[in-house]
């Protein structure tokens, strides 16, 4: 892979992840706090899923 394509590959994957964050917002914002507790007991990969937005909105802000 060339550096322009590497590059803008890198673009497109920052200009995705960026998205996270305020999708997160809207999700969490959509459940109680027990309805959220009982989403992440019984759905245990969807945890996984959240959490691992949250490392990647996590980057985003550190700027890594």
């Amino acid at each position: 892979m060339t550096i322009p394509a590497a590059l803008l590959q890198l673009a497109a994957l920052h200009e995705a992840a960026a998205e996270i964050p305020e999708l997160l917002q809207a999700l969490r914002a959509a459940y109680s706090n027990e309805e959220w507790a009982v989403m992440e007991e019984q759905h245990p990969t969807v945890a996984d899923l959240i959490s691992a937005c949250c490392g990647i909105e996590d980057a985003l802000e550190r700027g890594v």
